[in-house]
């Protein structure tokens, strides 16, 4: 065991010395930067201030959230308390409909975030903080009741509420309330990242049998051990390199897009029906966290299929035709994170009792996606030590 860390170096360097791991790399860097701003729609709000429809105006989405997020940052930082809902109060118009929305883009967009927060739950403007604040455990006791949560799942998230600092501290989300998009966009990663993590571990346990040099590695049984244990710490290292490179490019591309104004922000800014006392940039290091661990499965599938076959061509070919099979069926395609990564997971209240205590779907998966990749990873010893008896 004291030459394993020269036998992880050796193992990582077989695989990322390939250049067909860069090059796909690269190209999968590029697609996640393309999904991360070249997917977006036109989108944006049409609105109409009369009957005539000359008056009609389309304003782009961009456009819209840059002057919303213009007026709404003058009151970062103040307390959500009784003084700053009755400023909100004296200073919304006696407007409805376009025309409000008509004189926030063209008059004072300050309030329009926390209008859009307040009439959400169905309550007044012209409110109290404590009246805010108790329509918001309303609203949420209501959802959950219609969710059909039991008791014990209801004092898992009173407890989560607890932990949230009353009054809130007001900050405008990071570009608006839809998280730019950053949660929905993530789908189109899920294959690319599958492939890419495919590509750098397909050969780690065939090469040896397509060069024919496996006979020499299996001639001693006191090194078996170690160099499986390089292998698989190699193949985890490269399958995490490859999440980090095409996540990291996704996340790039949104950085210098929007900056980083509004990460801080608690999440309740952006959606007031979630419980959970994180900020916006966690929420986002978390989903990018549960990414790499379903890149590291991947991988870890490949690695399974490189040993089990002795085919780096099938370790490569097949994982991609299970990841589709797995998309299309409806008991694994709810835990694939196309699907567990949106602007949704921050709302679902369902939990699992494991064991003896309740999990969120987001404990859940991420515990689910380690635990798959060392049974992939543990079988892998036992396909590799079966062609070392036969050998």
């Amino acid at each position: 065991m004291k030459n394993l860390g020269t036998l992880y170096g050796y193992e990582l360097k077989k695989l990322l010395k390939r250049p067909l791991t860069w090059i796909v790399a690269f190209l999968m860097m590029a697609f996640a930067a393309y999904a991360a701003l070249g997917l977006r729609g036109n989108l944006g709000y049409r609105l109409s201030s009369g009957p005539d429809p000359d008056s009609t105006v389309f304003i782009q989405e961009d456009v819209w959230n840059a002057r919303m997020r213009e007026g709404a940052r003058t009151l970062n930082g103040q307390r959500m308390d009784d003084a700053f809902f009755q400023a909100m109060g004296e200073n919304l118009p006696d407007l409805s409909g376009d025309d409000l929305m008509l004189w926030f883009y063209r008059e004072d967009p300050t309030w329009y975030h926390m209008y859009r927060m307040v009439s959400g739950m169905g309550a007044e403007t012209d409110i109290t903080a404590e009246q805010f604040y108790r329509a918001r455990r309303e609203l949420l006791e209501t959802r959950w009741e219609n969710l059909g949560l039991n008791e014990g799942e209801k004092e898992y998230w009173r407890a989560m509420e607890e932990r949230i600092e009353e009054p809130y501290t007001y900050e405008y989300p990071w570009n608006g309330a839809s998280l730019n998009g950053f949660f929905t966009t993530q789908y189109s990663l899920i294959v690319p990242l599958a492939l890419a993590a495919a590509v750098c571990l397909c050969p780690l346990f065939s090469e040896e049998a397509v060069r024919k040099v496996d006979p020499l590695l299996f001639a001693s049984r006191a090194c078996r051990l170690p160099l499986y244990l390089a292998k698989v710490l190699a193949g985890i290292t490269g399958a995490l390199l490859m999440a980090a490179l095409v996540l990291g490019a996704h996340t790039a591309a949104y950085l210098l897009a929007f900056g980083v104004e509004g990460l801080s922000a608690p999440i309740q800014m952006m959606d007031l029906a979630c419980s959970l006392p994180v900020s916006i940039g966690e929420a986002v290091l978390y989903m990018l966290l549960m990414t790499a661990m379903y890149t590291l499965a991947c991988g870890a599938l490949s690695a399974l299929l490189s040993a089990l076959t002795r085919r780096s061509a099938a370790a490569l070919i097949l994982p991609a035709i299970g990841m589709f099979a797995l998309t299309q069926s409806r008991l694994t395609a709810p835990w694939l994170p196309h699907n567990l990564i949106s602007q949704e997971w921050i709302q679902v209240a369902g939990l699992f009792r494991v064991p003896g205590r309740y999990w969120n779907i987001f404990q859940v998966a991420m515990g689910l996606y380690p635990l798959i990749s060392l049974v992939l990873f543990a079988l892998c010893w036992l396909c590799w030590r079966r062609w070392a008896v036969k050998g």
